[in-house]
């Protein structure tokens, strides 16, 4: 009590310390009474300073916090380890197979089966036709084997500052988009295809705004 009388926010402290009280007590239950290992994962995460975060941030499409409707929904079920599918199933992603868990956990660690190494480049379009197969042909050459023989998959992501993709990274966008549309349990790939391709571009045109805005005298 004489704490609390000393300090300028005894409800700031005293709610401090509920939450420590709190969290030590739910740690400490028996994984029998059903604490399993991700319940007790995300009670350990949400105690970290600053955790939470991202739930106050005002949304913003220029500041990059805006987020649609859905994307929360989902966000806040993942956190609180709601139950997001009826029962586990197989992984439709590459080469996976793998089970995907009722909480989705294996969704946001799935990898398709094998690990992939991605080389991006932004190339000139204004050099000649090809300039995309010429740069991956240049990337392929140069990491494709490497990484062959450390087992590791290989694919150059070649965009040019006009927006246009690669084929390696136009089917590298469609594997992702199919995998997104999988686990949200919608047919329209397309949909998702768009969604990556407009976030990729306005990257790039927002890199080639900046060059176009330098001071040429510096």
């Amino acid at each position: 009590m004489a704490t609390l009388d000393r300090s300028p926010h005894p409800q700031k402290l005293l709610t401090s310390k509920v939450h420590e009280a709190t969290k030590i007590w739910l740690q400490a239950q028996d994984p029998s009474m059903g604490a399993t290992l991700t319940t007790r994962t995300r009670l350990d995460a949400s105690f970290v300073p600053g955790n939470g975060d991202w739930l106050a941030a005002l949304p913003s499409k220029s500041q990059g916090t805006l987020m649609h409707r859905w994307e929360y929904s989902l966000a806040l079920q993942f956190h609180f380890g709601a139950r997001m599918l009826d029962s586990s199933k197989r992984c439709g992603v590459g080469k996976c197979n793998g089970i995907r868990d009722v909480e989705r956990i294996h969704d946001t660690e799935c990898n398709g089966g094998s690990d992939l190494c991605i080389d991006v480049a932004v190339v000139t379009p204004f050099g000649g036709r090809g300039h995309l197969e010429v740069a991956e042909l240049r990337k392929n050459n140069h990491y494709k084997e490497e990484c062959r023989r450390n087992n590791l998959a290989f694919t150059p992501f070649i965009m040019d500052t006009l927006g246009n993709f690669g084929s390696s990274c136009s089917t590298l966008i469609k594997n992702l988009a199919d995998g997104m549309a999988n686990r949200n349990c919608d047919e329209k790939i397309f949909k998702y295809v768009k969604k990556i391709r407009q976030r990729l571009q306005i990257a790039v045109q927002k890199g080639v705004m900046m060059c176009l805005d330098r001071d040429v005298n510096n």
